[in-house]
């Protein structure tokens, strides 16, 4: 007998992945999905008889999406909903990253150790009283006098009137990670959609099933971006299906069902 599902007990939705549109090769995947909802609308236009009581309705304008969270932050999602590519850093291709910290003066040697290898001209530094920042010190132009600071490498010298904590920012290059720019000009681009799917047999729930939902032409919406730096924050994200204009078949999306 041919495998028939009907009614299906749906587990969670196990991943996610986008393709490129035309290639189909991988771009971004998401291995941990939560609170996925596949969303299908329409509109209707009404046809109404002299006394305006609508005697039928004409059915236009489908639509679908799919919503979800990825469980933790995704920085090919962002890039993504961006509109934008994941760089990576190397010696290469170096990025010029901010940093800042918050360093105490060496009481003896009135110096302070920077984390990174500023460079040159970013070094900027505040003293700090109850946990705010004053005005900004001046760099030196040899010894430095009250109020001022040089720099030699990581080394930031101040004068010995100069005691306590300093709030030190500057920027410096990055061999190693990665960079996402949101431009203001740039929008998400059409993707492949994929999502896997577990279900289980309603009479057996020992048997699983794995549905995937395909859509060939889809698109991330960009009309609200919301991302939470918090350790339980999760990374929320809404796909907009489209028809393929140029082909007969108006596949919005597919939903394979099948036997695990």
């Amino acid at each position: 007998m041919a495998f028939n599902p009907q009614e299906l007990i749906i587990e969670r939705a196990k991943e996610v992945l986008f393709t490129d549109y035309s290639t189909e090769n991988p771009l971004v995947r998401i291995t941990e999905v939560e609170d996925s909802t596949l969303e299908c609308t329409s509109e209707n236009d009404e046809v109404t008889d002299a006394q305006g009581t609508p005697i039928d309705r004409i059915p236009r304008s489908k639509a679908a999406t799919f919503s979800a969270s990825g469980s933790f932050f995704n920085l090919g999602l962002a890039a993504l909903q961006f509109g934008a590519e994941k760089e990576l850093a190397s010696a290469e291709n170096k990025f010029v990253v901010p940093y800042f910290e918050v360093l105490k003066a060496d009481a003896d040697a009135h110096t302070m150790t920077l984390s990174k290898t500023p460079v040159k001209g970013t070094v900027k530094v505040c003293p700090i009283a109850d946990k705010s920042i004053g005005e900004a010190m001046e760099l030196a132009p040899s010894t430095p006098e009250q109020g001022q600071f040089s720099v030699s490498g990581t080394t930031v010298t101040l004068n010995e009137a100069d005691t306590g904590s300093f709030y030190v920012t500057y920027k410096f290059e990055a061999e190693s990670g990665a960079r996402v720019v949101n431009r203001a000009d740039q929008f998400p681009e059409t993707v492949g959609f994929r999502a896997l799917v577990i279900c289980k047999n309603v009479c057996n729930p020992n048997l699983k099933y794995l549905a995937i939902v395909e859509a060939k032409r889809a698109q991330l919406d960009a009309t609200s971006i919301s991302i939470a730096f918090s350790f339980d924050g999760k990374h929320p994200f809404t796909v907009n299906f489209n028809k393929e204009y140029c082909e007969e078949d108006a596949d919005l999306f597919t939903i394979y069902v099948i036997e695990d």
